[in-house]
């Protein structure tokens, strides 16, 4: 008997040393085969430099890794993403001008010491925005403005947009088709200059900082379908404005064909040209037209990324942009100027196109409003609310830039 138990407690043993075994090769194998298909870390995972990582989330900084042409090992910021659309590039380093006169003071307090003041027309750098307030540096000072009154340069935050103030080297105005003497082909006044921030020569195109955001949402929903807006005019010196109603009124007395382009009822020559202070000397107003995109690319300023259009091909419209005559009207008739729905309830012109229907949408659906006499002219009617009580005439020119890349 005792014999009989000594066997069953080795043949026990042998049993569990045999599962012992058994188990620790299986258990080697199972973590061999899962080292083998473990991903590669993070910091050793090879990484592809062809495509963009864009994070989703909006109103945040957007910080952006591998981008196509860009220094690999430097992080850029999408400013579209992070400011909710709201403009391309920040305000910092951007090129501003004062409307009214401006007083700067010392401090965000504007009942702090005035340091400084602006004159109407005079340029500044915007090193920051807080609330309603912009840290400004001129000539001659460097403190804190309110902006409400103020015009920025619009190539230095929507750069992607095409911009081309021919007003500004060679005018396109025509009035029936005809040359209008001492404006046709002329340059009317000076706004182009090289800008620090861009690295190359641009236009000068200033608007109401309040109307800036509405042209950014223009764009890229011309963008999300190929297109590019292309401004030919945005602020207008009061003097040019003068000059051309006087040489359009000269021409139209001793050409009867102009005369009946501009002054057949309903319509009168203030709705081609405004004889008075015009919505483009209040900041207020741009002249665009639409393109389409055929070349563009990621580009870069400083940390910032925005899409450049390199090339694109401007679409048929009912005129050539400019022309001063109820061949450009976008309505049959007439409509208050100073309405945000009269446009709606009023008859399209027939001569308006596809094309035109589709910049007039694009435009709208921004917030702005179109003039009745003139497919290509949008103001933005909040910003004129906003600024009504301005003293701004426009008796200036803006022909400096003092734009550096944003910090």
């Amino acid at each position: 008997m005792l014999m009989k138990t000594k066997s069953i407690v080795k043949f026990v043993r042998a049993v569990s040393i045999f599962l012992a075994v058994f188990l620790c090769i299986l258990g080697l194998s199972v973590s061999l085969a899962h080292d083998t298909n473990t991903p590669t870390p993070p910091d050793t995972a090879e990484k592809n430099t062809d495509t963009v990582d864009v994070p989703q989330t909006s109103g945040e900084q957007q910080t952006i890794h591998h981008v196509p042409g860009g220094d690999p090992g430097r992080e850029y910021t999408d400013y579209l993403a992070t400011s909710g659309g709201r403009l391309e590039l920040p305000v910092s380093g951007a090129s501003g001008y004062a409307s009214v006169a401006t007083d700067i003071h010392e401090t965000s307090d504007t009942s702090s010491a005035v340091v400084g003041s602006l004159v109407p027309g005079e340029c500044f750098r915007i090193i920051s925005e807080e609330g309603e307030l912009w840290h400004i540096v001129s000539d001659d000072a460097k403190g804190f403005i309110p902006h409400k009154f103020c015009f920025i340069n619009l190539p230095d935050v929507i750069p992607s947009i095409v911009y081309n103030a021919t007003n500004a080297k060679a005018s396109l105005f025509l009035s029936s088709g005809k040359k209008i003497p001492g404006v046709s082909g002329e340059k009317l006044f000076d706004a182009y200059s090289y800008n620090e921030r861009l690295g190359r020569e641009e236009y000068i195109m200033p608007v109401l900082y309040l109307m800036a955001p509405k042209i950014c949402s223009a764009q890229q929903a011309a963008l999300a379908e190929g297109n590019t807006l292309v401004i030919y005019e945005t602020f207008r010196p009061a003097e040019t404005q003068k000059n051309v109603a006087k040489f359009l009124r000269l021409l139209a007395d001793v050409d009867p064909e102009v005369n009946a382009g501009i002054a057949t009822p309903p319509w009168s020559l203030g709705w081609f040209i405004a004889t008075g202070v015009s919505n483009h000397q209040r900041g207020y107003a741009i002249d665009v037209t639409l393109a389409k995109v055929t070349e563009s690319e990621t580009a870069f300023i400083g940390d910032y990324i925005y899409t450049d259009v390199s090339g694109y091909e401007e679409l048929a419209m009912p005129t050539a942009m400019h022309e001063l005559s109820y061949a450009a009207a976008c309505l049959k008739s007439p409509v208050s100027g100073s309405s945000k729905t009269a446009w709606k309830r009023a008859t399209p012109a027939p001569t308006m196109n596809d094309q035109a229907f589709l910049l007039q949408k694009i435009c709208t659906d921004a917030g702005m409003t179109p003039l009745a006499s003139e497919w290509w002219h949008f103001n933005d009617l909040d910003a004129a609310g906003e600024v009504k009580d301005s003293k701004n005439t426009g008796n200036y020119f803006l022909n400096t830039v003092m734009s550096k890349v944003p910090e």
